[in-house]
């Protein structure tokens, strides 16, 4: 898949030593917004209530932010280079889809202490974030 995704790249000649800026940041959105369909697939497979209207709601977001991703990013490729707008609307695609996952990552966390772990005083953040 990688090799894939590096093909389309121009600026990739053979082997990579060191991938490039723009296939890290690739990678880390694709681990995003599967993280974000993801938490909806496992409220699905627990048969968890309302996981119909989180499936729907999770893959709306992220369908939403990669259609929006994709839109900038192949017309600056197009035209050679972004405009300031088109740079702003990425990072702030980027920076919408990462707290959409920190939000779920929370819930997520929550949930499963009180699956596994109900006395537990413990929360996703430790010391320092948080006192005994």
């Amino acid at each position: 898949m990688l090799y894939v995704s590096l093909y389309y790249l121009p600026v990739y000649r053979g082997d990579p030593v060191v991938l490039p800026g723009a296939e890290i940041v690739r990678l880390c959105g694709h681990l995003v917004l599967g993280g974000i369909t993801g938490f909806a697939v496992r409220m699905a497979r627990r048969r968890m209530r309302r996981w119909g209207l989180a499936l729907v709601g999770c893959l709306a977001v992220s369908t939403s932010l990669q259609f929006i991703w994709d839109y900038l990013a192949l017309d600056g490729m197009q035209r050679g280079s972004m405009l300031a707008w088109q740079t702003c609307a990425a990072i702030a695609v980027m920076t919408s889809g990462m707290l959409v996952y920190g939000a779920l990552v929370v819930v997520a966390a929550k949930w499963s202490r009180i699956i596994f772990a109900p006395d537990s005083k413990r929360g996703l953040l430790g010391w320092p974030f948080r006192h005994a």
